[in-house]
C-alpha cells in the first residue's frame, strides 16, 4: 500500500511535468510561426536595398540578417539575393571584415548546396603566395625566430 502511494505520487508528478512540457512546446511553435518572415516582406526589403545602393550600412545589415535567416531556413533562392546584397556592400567598403567573411561564407555555402565549382572558387583566397613568403622568411630569419620564441615563451 505504501509502494502504491509512492508510485502514484511519482506518476502524478510525471504527468504534471509532461503537461508542462507540452504547453511549452506549443508556445514555442507559436512564437516560431510569428518570427517567420513572409516572402513579400523579404522582397520589399530587398527592393528597398536596390533603391538605396549607396547605403553601406543598410546593404550590410540586411545582407547579414537575411544570410542568417536563409541559412536557418536553408533557402537557396534567398541566398542568391543575399550574395548580391553582400557583394554590393563589399563594393562600397572592401575593408569591412564582417562583409568579407560573410561574402566568402555565402559563396562557399552556395557552392556546397549547388555543387557549383564557380561559387567555391569565389570563396577561395590564393594560398600559394603566403606559403612562398613564409618559406623565404623562415629561410632568412628562422633560427633567430626560433631562438626568440624559446627565450620568450619557454621558461628555464
Amino acid at each position: 500500500m505504501l509502494a502504491n502511494a509512492l508510485n502514484r505520487s511519482e506518476i502524478n508528478s510525471l504527468t504534471t511535468e509532461n503537461e508542462r512540457l507540452k504547453q511549452n512546446q506549443n508556445e514555442a511553435s507559436q512564437s516560431n510561426s510569428e518570427s517567420e518572415l513572409s516572402e513579400s516582406e523579404i522582397r520589399k526589403k530587398i527592393a528597398e536595398a536596390e533603391k538605396n545602393p549607396e547605403n553601406f550600412n543598410f546593404q550590410k545589415g540586411l545582407g547579414l540578417g537575411l544570410y542568417r535567416y536563409a541559412m536557418l531556413k536553408q533557402d537557396k533562392a534567398l541566398m542568391n539575393d543575399v550574395a548580391k546584397l553582400l557583394q554590393r556592400a563589399y563594393n562600397l567598403n572592401s575593408d569591412d571584415y564582417e562583409v568579407i567573411v560573410s561574402l566568402g561564407n555565402i559563396y562557399f555555402d552556395l557552392g556546397q548546396i549547388n555543387k557549383d565549382r564557380t561559387s567555391n572558387e569565389k570563396a577561395q583566397i590564393p594560398f600559394g603566395i603566403f606559403l612562398g613568403i613564409g618559406s623565404i622568411i623562415a629561410l632568412l630569419f628562422g633560427e633567430r625566430m626560433i631562438a626568440w620564441y624559446i627565450e620568450t615563451f619557454i621558461p628555464r
